[in-house]
């Protein structure tokens, strides 16, 4: 296993050896990889891509979480998750607006989050609007009080790529 946390249990008839990310990120150490019967890539991100690319065809391999073109993979779809997380929630309420809190996070997480809002948002027929949020704690406050005005007649639905822009949104609101 590559990347991710050890499992908790694996089968008697298993040897699974967990390997840190850093450990085969120097091309110079993918050989050793083939000395495995299998590989599988926990949550892997761009940089372990040229990797994957390479071995995965010659070698038994697949991705956990994340989805390579011609590569297999076992995925809890958090995209297709947050599309229809977002199209219940402005189908309840129809006259909702959708925000969605960008936080300049780039990993294939956030873009697939940022794509099943959209494609909720499309699927719903509604509009939305992305906030690009600044680093600092009160800069996201200062963004919000000037962005997020709050309507009696129109629920806002916030939507973040990330866990970290829940302190700032909580104080806000």
């Amino acid at each position: 296993q590559i990347g991710g946390e050890p499992p908790a249990r694996t089968p008697a008839e298993f040897e699974i050896v967990f390997l840190k990310e850093d450990a085969v990120k120097p091309r110079s150490e993918w050989h050793s990889l083939f000395q495995f019967d299998g590989l599988i890539f926990v949550r892997p991100e761009k940089d372990l891509l040229p990797l994957i690319m390479e071995v995965a065809p010659q070698h038994p391999a697949y991705t956990i979480n994340r989805q390579f073109s011609g590569i297999p993979f076992v995925s809890t779809d958090f995209q297709k998750a947050y599309r229809d997380i977002v199209c219940e929630r402005l189908s309840l309420y129809p006259n909702g607006r959708a925000v969605y809190l960008r936080s300049g996070v780039d990993t294939l997480a956030t873009q697939y989050r940022l794509n099943g809002f959209i494609a909720g948002c499309h699927a719903c027929g509604k509009l939305y609007e992305i906030l690009d949020l600044p680093l600092g704690f009160e800069d996201k406050l200062s963004l919000f009080r000037k962005r997020l005005a709050l309507r009696h007649d129109s629920p806002l639905f916030l939507f973040s790529d990330i866990l970290g822009n829940t302190g700032a949104v909580m104080y806000w609101a």
